[in-house]
């Protein structure tokens, strides 16, 4: 019967000691940044100022955002974003670090660094947080080497300077004449105003005699105001009188068809795989390999 006496005198005494210290915590004022917020335990026990759960005050707890790092710092909840994520819209409240900048070419790297779009390219993307080199469309070159001012500014199919590839200028080899770049092939024609002469076998002007020893010349056909073109075929004359269908691609022909002018391989030529990568020519035509000496053998008995 002591013994049990002696028992609640012990706890008696332990439960006294904890309202006794809760209460003087009660009557005393915590220190700055601190506060009773378990009352299992006596005292100011809790810090609010770094305490996610309790930042600034008991219970106040840091909300946990989408892509966001979230801590405590004076009493107040901080956020930020992840690595590789920002608050691009500006509502970190309602959706966190929304967009991954590793990815999206409207903020590549960071919010609102849109990769550019230049003449004549397709899209840049955006790459690791970077925007990728743009790359050009078929037929077209980036020969100033300044991709990122105007794009892809040449079309390889006519630029005498750059005819099939940067940098490959035509040759003058016609005498009064001069160059010119088709279907990204070089060629020389006669200047404006003359014409080629086989005996002189260069260009004279239109208006000089014919050497004594030339043939006079057939007479011209009749114009194409006077019916001398079939406007639905006539590729120097689509559809209206001077209309010439133009050359855009290397190895290519241009026709008229119906009065609409198109594009077409030349002969001996092919439209290239998609997937080869290859996109402002006609490629030659690849022969069929010859037939098998064994296919030619029966199959049947002897």
């Amino acid at each position: 019967m002591a013994n049990s006496h002696a028992k609640l005198l012990v706890v008696a005494v332990t439960l006294a000691v904890l309202l006794i210290g809760s209460a003087e915590a009660t009557k005393k004022k915590c220190p700055k940044f601190h506060k009773d917020c378990n009352p299992r335990k006596p005292g100011c026990e809790t810090c609010v100022e770094k305490d996610v759960n309790n930042c600034g005050d008991c219970r106040k707890k840091c909300a946990t955002l989408p892509y966001t790092r979230t801590w405590c710092a004076g009493g107040k909840c901080r956020y930020k974003c992840k690595d590789g994520f920002g608050n691009c819209d500006n509502n970190l409240w309602r959706n966190g670090c929304e967009t991954r900048l590793s990815n999206d070419a409207k903020n590549c790297g960071c919010c609102r660094k849109a990769c550019k779009q230049v003449p004549y390219a397709a899209a840049s993307k955006c790459v690791k947080g970077k925007c990728s080199e743009p790359v050009c469309n078929f037929g077209r070159g980036n020969c100033d080497k300044n991709i990122w001012s105007n794009g892809c500014e040449v079309n390889l199919a006519t630029d005498v300077k750059n005819c099939g590839r940067c940098g490959n200028k035509c040759p003058d080899t016609l005498v009064g004449g001069e160059p010119y770049c088709s279907s990204g092939e070089c060629a020389n024609r006669c200047k404006a105003g003359n014409r080629f002469d086989e005996g002189f076998r260069g260009c004279i002007p239109v208006t000089a005699p014919p050497p004594p020893a030339m043939m006079s010349p057939p007479p011209p056909p009749p114009s194409c105001e006077a019916g001398g073109a079939d406007l639905q075929t006539d590729a120097l004359n689509c559809g209206t009188c001077g209309n010439v269908c133009p050359v855009e691609l290397i190895n290519t022909e241009a026709y008229c068809r119906r009065g609409g002018c198109s594009e077409r391989c030349k002969p001996g030529f092919m439209i290239p795989d998609p997937e080869s990568g290859i996109r402002d020519r006609c490629i030659p035509e690849v022969a069929p390999p010859p037939p098998s000496d064994f296919g030619a053998l029966s199959t049947g008995g002897v």
